[in-house]
């Protein structure tokens, strides 16, 4: 970076470098702090990437999957709460419920610019779809299941977002 600070395919990889240490210090046993500062500087440097190019897609994706994939990790605490029906239990995972839809609310938005750049790239799509099933549109999850079906038959899906 240093040496060619307009690449913007650096920024990006290093921002994948710091996404792959996030999710190794999400895993069991890992340190929480530690695994927050790789999700900050992660973010920080796909966030650079895009300030060089707002239209650099493997940045756009990657913030949405790391977005995605925190929610994917609250998810497993949720699991691990939704057997206290007591009082507090319930508030509990009513509130790690609401920390799930606030991320994937925050990957949304990215996962729509990816698709609305390529509206064929699989993994775009899927997540889309997911977000949209957690977040109970069932018409949008089979709409974009459908995409997904037509993307992998070897079709070409027009966006969806693009405007």
């Amino acid at each position: 970076i240093e040496k060619d600070p307009n690449n913007i395919s650096y920024y990006s990889v290093l921002g994948k470098v710091y996404d792959d240490l996030y999710q190794k210090e999400s895993g069991e046993g890992g340190d929480a702090t530690k695994a927050q500062s790789h999700f900050d500087n992660a973010l920080s440097y796909y966030n650079q990437a895009l300030e060089k190019d707002g239209t650099f897609f493997s940045a756009i994706y990657n913030i949405g999957a790391l977005y995605y994939n925190k929610a994917a990790i609250l998810t497993k605490d949720l699991i691990t709460l939704e057997s206290d029906y007591s009082k507090e239990g319930t508030r509990k995972y009513k509130a790690k419920q609401g920390d799930v839809l606030a991320m994937f609310d925050k990957a949304l938005p990215f996962f729509q610019k990816a698709e609305a750049i390529d509206a064929n790239d699989v993994s775009t799509l899927i997540a889309l779809k997911e977000i949209y099933a957690k977040k109970d549109d069932l018409t949008m999850s089979n709409e974009f299941k459908a995409r997904i079906e037509k993307a992998e038959a070897g079709d070409k899906n027009d966006s969806y977002f693009k405007k």
